[in-house]
């Protein structure tokens, strides 16, 4: 399993690049294994709620776990991935939680650092926007 964790602040985009990285996904042919909630509506505007997402493409499976602002949350997400063992995990970490432990736990069970990439926090929307598609479309250039 490989893992990259987006890191930023409260507000960043971070769960936004994980759902636009989810839409590019589903576009380049991805299909849903299984998601919480159930069924992530309306492709067009990410969920008000954060999500979890196990897509299957090209013969890989990619966990897609959106929250990240509780230090319990990331070491739940960090457990599933762990046991669902897909062959790529992306999860978010928000900027002051207590995360390194389970971090930590997942990089000795995978044998391998998971890959941070931070997500500044931005001025206006039109520059959050740009800098979550710019996350997500580095992760989906990563992947495929």
């Amino acid at each position: 399993m490989k893992a990259s964790a987006i890191y930023g602040e409260q507000n960043a985009g971070k769960s936004t690049a994980c759902f636009k990285l989810y839409e590019m996904l589903l576009k380049a042919g991805g299909k849903v294994i299984k998601s919480q909630p159930a069924v992530i509506c309306n492709p067009s505007q990410p969920p008000k709620a954060d999500f979890m997402v196990l897509i299957a493409i090209n013969g890989k499976t990619i966990l897609i776990t959106s929250g990240g602002d509780f230090g319990s949350t990331v070491a739940a997400n960090i457990q599933h991935a762990i046991s669902v063992q897909p062959d790529y995990f992306i999860f978010t970490i928000r900027k002051g939680t207590h995360y390194v432990a389970a971090v930590g736990h997942l990089q000795n069970i995978i044998n391998n650092n998971v890959k941070y990439i931070t997500l500044h926090k931005a001025q206006t929307q039109q520059e959050q926007d740009n800098n979550e598609t710019q996350i997500a479309i580095q992760i989906f250039n990563q992947l495929l």
